[in-house]
């Protein structure tokens, strides 16, 4: 049997996704933040974020042994995609780690499953909310077990549309702050909710009409992407180039203001 066609068989893959990220709410709810580590310039990690990491990989391998992972802490994990693996597992356990730090309630689990290197299977773990958004590629994207549709707006003066700062990269931070001047005052409302998998949920779900970002990692959008295309939406890097997981831009939306909010970047 090939790896799609496991992939593909194992029909209650959203349940044993949807189970991990119960057990993660309920890991984090009985386990303090101990220690906080500035691992690098701005970018913080506590031990709730090691430990959801852990937690993820184990359950995951024992459903899937030729796994590899692709994660944001441990550093002996692979950063990088092996299209010859069977599957490959994008994971950021705790996106929004200074919200978490800060008990400011936007923080999620993410995690996306690529056989080769095609995303096949993506879940956002809204932990506040009790929130599971999950994807498969050609089957659409749900929340709560609910299909998700993007929304209908057509006009970027009528949308609600979010971004981020990577502020452990000044550069990228300070580019993203000039696209923010320029779209700022051409759009209905401005979101900045500190993670980018949520952003991507909830443009997915509708609540927001679409989204950009400048500097990002692949563990930050990569499940949330899936889930806005399987929604409807569309994706790009900026100037409407192609995008790849390895793009250092991305601009997502509804697909009825992307090229709209696209010709605003240089």
């Amino acid at each position: 049997m090939s790896t799609k066609e496991k992939l593909k068989n194992n029909l209650s893959y959203s349940i044993f996704f949807n189970s991990i990220c119960k057990d993660i709410s309920n890991l984090i709810k009985s386990n303090n933040i101990r220690s906080i580590e500035e691992k690098s310039y701005k970018e913080w990690v506590t031990n709730i974020d090691y430990l959801v990491e852990d937690f993820v990989i184990k359950k995951i391998k024992s459903n899937f042994p030729d796994s590899i992972f692709i994660s944001e802490e441990r550093s002996n994990i692979n950063k990088v995609i092996n299209s010859s693996s069977s599957f490959t597992w994008i994971i950021d356990p705790i996106d929004g780690t200074n919200n978490l730090i800060k008990d400011y309630p936007f923080y999620a689990v993410s995690i996306c499953g690529l056989i080769h290197d095609e995303m096949q299977i993506g879940c956002v773990y809204d932990i506040s909310r009790d929130e599971f958004f999950y994807g498969e590629k050609d089957k659409g994207a749900y929340l709560n077990g609910n299909q998700l549709s993007i929304s209908n707006t057509q006009s970027l003066q009528n949308s609600i549309v979010a971004t981020g700062f990577v502020m452990s990269k000044v550069d990228f931070a300070a580019e993203n702050f000039e696209n923010l001047k320029k779209i700022f005052f051409k759009c209905k409302s401005f979101r900045r909710l500190g993670s980018a998998s949520l952003d991507l949920a909830y443009l997915a779900a509708g609540r927001i009409d679409g989204c950009w970002y400048k500097g990002l990692e692949k563990w930050d959008f990569a499940a949330g992407c899936l889930l806005v295309t399987e929604a409807g939406g569309r994706i790009s890097s900026f100037k409407n180039k192609e995008f790849s997981l390895d793009s250092q831009s991305l601009i997502a939306s509804n697909s009825l203001i992307h090229d709209e909010l696209s010709n605003l970047f240089d």
